[in-house]
């Protein structure tokens, strides 16, 4: 084997997890959606759904509150994007100058864009780490408490 089929093989099998967790993670929801989209669906009868085709397309299409809903949506879309555009452009014609004189004024500007994910990493740590914690209450020592965020439905008995 050469060279050149030897790289792409290798290639081949590191990329093979991310595509596993890919087909198994977006791959089984979006075939749900399609299944559940074509089906009568309701609490009662989740697990085996009723076949109905595209009936629920054609009751959605016919709704008069789900094309207020799509014009106001499109509406909001279209004013929300072309409002962040200008801003953006406002910003980044008027800061340059600024940032190149002053490149610590970068640190100051993007606090707001880290402070969701900061302040998420701290919940959950607080959420899985904490004595007084809903995870330890819910599960007495909290043992594993990651069941709690990937299987909430299933019960856990330490």
């Amino acid at each position: 084997m050469n060279n050149k089929a030897m790289t792409l093989r290798e290639n081949r099998l590191l990329v093979m997890p991310m595509v596993l967790f890919l087909l198994a993670f977006l791959g089984f929801p979006l075939l749900a959606d399609v299944v559940y989209s074509l089906s009568h669906v309701t609490f009662e009868n989740l697990r085996s759904p009723e076949l109905k085709g595209l009936g629920n397309f054609s009751d959605v299409l016919a709704d008069k509150d789900f094309w207020k809903a799509t014009g106001f949506s499109f509406q909001f879309g279209t004013v929300t994007a072309l409002v962040e555009c200008g801003v953006g452009l406002f910003l980044a014609v008027f800061l340059s100058p600024l940032l190149k004189r002053r490149p610590w004024l970068m640190a100051v500007l993007m606090m707001p864009m880290m402070a969701a994910p900061a302040s998420l990493a701290l919940c959950t740590v607080w959420f899985c780490m904490n004595s007084s914690a809903p995870s330890r209450s819910i599960y007495g020592n909290g043992l594993v408490t990651a069941r709690l965020f990937l299987m909430p439905i299933m019960p856990f008995t330490p």
